[in-house]
């Protein structure tokens, strides 16, 4: 089950922290299966209640040619264990605290480092894959000079990552997850986990990047993933002199310790992104261990949306990140399997019905697009699915979900709750 530490600091002005509401890691605790909107613990919510997130805008899919609104809970969900988490790094808390204030910060933060091996969060599972980004590691150094492959075999020699650039979210929260966090001078608008990595410059947005507002931070470093564009971008940075590593962004949930280690390496942290990377594959084999006979049992049919208002909204299928998430948590992708869906197409009447999914997972921000679960209702062919008759919508962040990397066994151990939720009884 999940196992909580509740860190609470008193005195001058009150109880500092978020209060996070999680949800039980066994995965033989019961649940009422009727279910109108999982809201899970991927954003943050308070009793239910979506809480404001600052602007962003989420990774559209490549489509091919070929190609929190809130409703229900599930029930009885605030019977189970809440922590009230006083995340001592990332909250706006020393600025507030004098004196004893201070001191008292500074015990907690011992405590929680001695009890748990990090400092911060006090939230770990039974399989581990509570650690985030948003805990402090142990500050290593980076062993420089360094030459490392970027994609397309091109060796890139990175001596300083004094000042770094990240053109991704995924690449960001992984540098947060190795320490490097105060050494990123800006990164995109999608590099919005930690809380601190919101407060960094923006250069834009991955996919549509600007050389001139990149070199005015004067990077020592660019570092990104496939994603990030367009190549001329690239290309201009290279001619002026910056060191740009890319890495795969991957396409597999086995991917996300791949990059990790990509990453570790590309700035100097070889043995620090190794360790990472080892440490993700065991939470991510422990998170699959836990669900597979629910997963051999019920194999649910779940379709991914890509939801962007009333213009975009795609079907997904083989070949995507969502893909990889459904399949590794145990579900068959209904717009893949059936539907013979590769990459992602917009959504039809016809498709749905053949794909008839029994669950409809989508993101936060496309669910909030098109009008909460009144208005995804009203694209055509969604009342015809199993998933639209019983309502059956499982809405999650889009970073965490999507992102292949320090959080992912995290996310795909609440996707499976959420997907085998109505079969316990």
């Amino acid at each position: 089950m999940t196992m909580a530490m509740t860190v609470t600091v008193l005195g001058c002005g009150g109880i500092w922290g978020p209060i996070v509401l999680t949800i039980p890691g066994d995965p033989d605790e019961s649940f009422e299966p009727t279910i109108a909107h999982h809201q899970t613990s991927l954003t943050p919510n308070l009793w239910g209640v979506q809480l404001p997130r600052l602007g962003r805008v989420a990774d559209p899919p490549e489509v091919s040619t070929s190609s929190m609104s809130n409703g229900s809970r599930l029930r009885g969900v605030l019977g189970v264990p809440t922590i009230a988490s006083m995340d001592l790094l990332r909250s706006p808390l020393t600025h507030r605290l004098t004196g004893r204030g201070v001191l008292v910060t500074l015990a907690v933060a011992l405590v929680v480092t001695a009890a748990t091996g990090v400092t911060a969060s006090a939230q770990t599972t039974t399989t581990g894959q509570g650690a985030s980004a948003e805990r402090a590691v142990a500050r290593a150094t980076p062993k420089l000079p360094i030459r490392v492959k970027s994609v397309g075999n091109e060796v890139v020699e990175v001596t300083d990552v004094s000042r770094i650039v990240v053109l991704n979210g995924d690449v960001n929260e992984i540098l947060y997850a190795l320490g490097m966090g105060d050494r990123i001078v800006a990164n995109d608008i999608t590099g919005y986990f930690p809380d601190d990595a919101k407060k960094k410059p923006k250069i834009g947005y991955q996919r549509t990047l600007s050389a001139e507002a990149i070199l005015s931070f004067r990077p020592t470093l660019v570092i990104g993933n496939t994603d990030a564009g367009p190549p001329a971008v690239l290309t201009q940075l290279r001619g002026a002199g910056v060191a740009v590593v890319i890495v795969e962004a991957g396409d597999d949930v086995a991917d996300a310790p791949k990059k990790i280690r990509r990453v570790g390496a590309a700035v100097g942290l070889m043995n620090e992104g190794d360790a990472l990377g080892d440490k993700i594959e065991t939470q991510l084999r422990a998170v699959q261990k836990k669900w597979s006979d629910a997963a051999n049992r019920y194999e649910p049919r779940a379709a991914f949306l890509y939801l962007r208002g009333p213009r975009t909204q795609l079907l997904g299928g083989s070949g995507t990140r969502a893909n990889a998430m459904l399949l590794g948590a145990g579900a068959t992708d209904a717009g893949a399997f059936y539907a013979n869906v590769k990459g992602y197409v917009p959504i039809t009447s016809e498709a749905l019905v053949q794909a008839n999914p029994d669950v409809i997972v989508v993101l936060d921000d496309g669910l909030e697009s098109v009008g909460g679960i009144d208005g995804l209702m009203k694209i055509p062919g969604i009342a015809l699915t199993k998933a639209g008759q019983n309502k059956r919508i499982l809405s999650f962040d889009d970073l965490k979900l999507l992102e292949l990397g320090p959080r992912t066994p995290d996310a795909l151990d609440e996707l499976s709750r959420a997907l085998y939720a109505p079969f316990k009884k």
